[in-house]
């Protein structure tokens, strides 16, 4: 088995899986680059219908997907021998399910992948956030650690962060329809480091952060031109959340710069005032010795 073999458990929502199933139709013709072992595709094909076709790199890989699809091709994506092989076919869903972040020249492939698409149909993808909580708690103590698998998976040559994720589509002619996601909590990634390390400090700056948590964004696509001819509706959750999202009050450096002045002011002056009890003492402890000497005399 494969380190991307997943099984398709319908009961779990927060899954790349579930949430890419959601924007299937039943008995789609549906293109799926980067199957594994076939976990979507035989879900596609068993349980809804679908009409699936696959590329895949990996032989051992393909020959376990290529049993529940209809054809496909095992070969490198970028190396588009696939589109010979699907000339005359046109899809309602073009599926990237963890694929592009492995790509050297992803925006390519999404503009050799637009023309079989159709007009009205989607393409989805899921991408991991580079800039989930704990990748920047990871850069803060100056550690970048690559995984096996997960947001750093040792064979990701592209990397994205949503701000950057409209831009890359829109040079390829899609535009997002639907944004959705999947959480994992601060502390609890492949790239989790202990919490002890920061204290205070993250619980300040980190858990509300947009898209902190964020550990891939699953998104639906649509040929910009059909999304504009049709005043397509468009659901950007993230984007929703991130504008009604409370605005986080940027801290006055100068006044906690005064606070801190004064509580050291406060010290200094107890420190001052315990000083002067002790040389108080020590002068009244000196009148006593004097005193008991000139007696004794």
């Amino acid at each position: 088995m494969g380190k991307y073999n997943n099984v398709i458990d319908l009961t779990k929502q927060n899954t790349t899986y579930v949430k890419i199933l959601k924007q299937i139709e039943p008995n789609s013709c549906v293109l799926e680059f980067g199957p594994a072992e076939g976990a979507l595709t035989r879900h596609l094909t068993q349980n809804m219908g679908c009409q699936v076709y696959i590329v895949e790199i990996d032989e051992g890989a393909y020959q376990s997907a290529i049993q529940y699809a209809a054809g496909g091709i095992c070969g490198d994506i970028e190396q588009y021998t696939w589109e010979t092989e699907f000339a005359e076919i046109k899809f309602d869903r073009i599926i990237f399910a963890d694929v592009l972040e492995h790509l050297y020249h992803p925006e390519d492939v999404l503009k050799h992948v637009k023309p079989f698409l159709k007009e009205d149909g989607k393409l989805i993808t899921s991408l991991p956030n580079i800039a989930h909580n704990d990748i920047l708690l990871n850069l803060y103590n100056n550690t970048f650690q690559y995984t096996e698998t997960g947001l750093l998976d040792r064979t990701h040559i592209r990397f994205f962060a949503y701000e950057n994720i409209e831009p890359f589509f829109e040079r390829a002619g899609f535009s997002t329809t639907e944004e959705d996601y999947t959480t994992v909590s601060t502390f609890e990634s492949e790239q989790k480091i202990a919490e002890r390390n920061f204290g205070g400090f993250v619980s300040n700056s980190f858990y509300n952060r947009p898209c902190g948590e964020i550990f891939q964004f699953v998104l639906t696509l649509q040929k910009t031109e059909y999304v504009e001819n049709n005043q397509v509706v468009r659901n950007l959750r993230i984007k929703a959340e991130m504008e009604t999202a409370p605005q986080r009050k940027q801290p006055d450096y100068y006044e906690q710069t005064k606070l801190l002045q004064q509580e050291v002011q406060n010290k200094s002056g107890h420190i001052e005032m315990l000083l002067q009890s002790e040389r108080d003492l020590t002068a009244k402890v000196r009148e006593r010795d004097v005193a008991l000497v000139q007696q004794a005399a």
